[in-house]
């Protein structure tokens, strides 16, 4: 049933149900949701059960603040999305190692002529995001964040016998980062 003390509409508990079933069904697709969108989808949840029930929709409103205790209630949290793992078609990625493992059969191949290049972002001017002040400072001053980055490249092959140096792919000829102090 639900966890609450008073509940004046039963259809509000079983519109709860069914949003609480919808949010785990986009989790599991990986489809990010917002506020606006769950509370639509509240209203849309509510007003389906009532024309079902062929009854006159109540004082039902999918407030902020009702939104707040439904999510506490049913715990769930609102989250920073990372990582870019809900793009990456997992299929392939299963299939792939076979799919290698025959091209190399196929081919003749040795571990020896078999190379892996991978690249690296490395940011030499980021700043931290936070800070620790004393209690008596309310708020630390904060400044733009530079972005100043270049790529660098590494490359080996199967064996390990034959390791390249890391290439640096920058906007200029000669970064100054990377030349030596005057």
């Amino acid at each position: 049933m639900d966890d609450r003390k008073r509940v004046n509409d039963q259809r509000v508990v079983k519109m709860e149900q069914y949003l609480a079933s919808w949010i785990s069904d986009k989790e599991s697709q990986s489809i990010p949701l917002t506020k606006k969108g769950i509370m639509d989808m509240a209203r849309d949840f509510y007003l389906t059960i009532c024309h079902a029930q062929r009854a006159k929709p109540g004082k039902f409103k999918a407030s902020t603040g009702w939104l707040y205790r439904f999510l506490s209630r049913k715990d769930i949290r609102n989250i920073n999305l990372t990582g870019e793992i809900a793009s990456a078609d997992s299929v392939a990625a299963t299939n792939f190692p076979a799919i290698l493992k025959d091209i190399i059969e196929e081919g003749g191949y040795v571990p020896e002529v078999i190379y892996n290049m991978d690249e690296c972002g490395l940011q030499y001017k980021k700043m931290p995001k936070s800070t620790f002040l004393s209690k008596s400072v309310k708020q630390a001053k904060g400044r733009k964040m530079d972005k100043s980055r270049f790529t660098v490249l590494f490359c080996c092959n199967l064996a390990g016998t034959h390791k390249h140096k890391p290439l640096v792919v920058y906007i200029a000829a000669n970064p100054k980062v990377l030349q030596p102090p005057v």
